[in-house]
């Protein structure tokens, strides 16, 4: 298959993946000169690369140089997450109201057969955000769909730190996941509503049981480099 993403695209996204799986670690500092021997490229695409990092929310500054990225400690991460759920619930509001029922419970089952087949890969990260991204596809509002996407890759810094190595917690979020979608099929809005902020207070209350980070383990180390 032909790949049609620009040089900058490519190298966006592996650096988002190296940023996820912590190679690349909070605090860092990326050196466009470094960078440009590693992808062995030109300063261009390492400058869009680092512009589409900024704009994911994962780059707390840049500079004519580099850039460094976020200290994500857990008073934001608890933001996030909070700002996240909220989202999330409104979604499904909208969803309701503007989307097409059949249409939402065949795409929630879809990603939860395929959390529940990728349970002990990265990719079981890709499905639980497909899980959540179908309300918002579905509240047809372009404005919400552009708020959750600006925020979504912080989201997944957060889940997937958060879930990392953790059998148990997926499958405690699929078991959410399979409630809400039941409670979806029979239309039982508020419900539906209380069980996605049960699902989101799940991590908040964990993470304020651990100063030093989520799941009582601390964040991963930040860097001065």
């Amino acid at each position: 298959m032909i790949n049609k993403k620009s040089l900058g695209e490519q190298i966006h996204e592996e650096l988002k993946k190296d940023i996820f799986e912590q190679k690349i670690r909070f605090g860092e500092k990326l050196v466009n000169r470094d960078l440009q021997q590693r992808y062995g490229v030109s300063s261009t695409p390492i400058r869009d690369a680092i512009n589409y990092l900024y704009m994911d929310g994962l780059l707390q500054s840049v500079s004519q140089g580099g850039a460094r990225v976020i200290d994500f400690d857990n008073a934001y991460a608890l933001e996030i997450n909070e700002l996240i759920a909220m989202m999330n619930c409104s979604a499904i509001a909208l969803s309701v109201k503007k989307g097409e029922k059949d249409i939402i419970v065949k795409e929630l089952e879809i990603a939860i057969r395929k959390q529940e087949e990728f349970l002990n890969t990265d990719r079981y990260f890709d499905y639980d955000h497909q899980f959540h991204k179908v309300f918002f596809t579905n509240s047809k509002n372009q404005s919400l769909i552009k708020l959750y996407d600006q925020y979504s890759s912080l989201w997944q810094l957060l889940f997937r730190f958060y879930y990392r190595d953790k059998a148990t917690r997926r499958e405690y979020s699929i078991a959410a996941h399979k409630q809400i979608l039941n409670l979806y099929r029979e239309s039982k809005v508020e419900q539906v509503i209380q069980e996605m902020k049960q699902h989101f207070e799940q991590a908040t209350q964990t993470l304020e049981k651990a100063p030093g980070g989520a799941a009582n383990e601390p964040l991963p180390g930040k860097t001065n480099g």
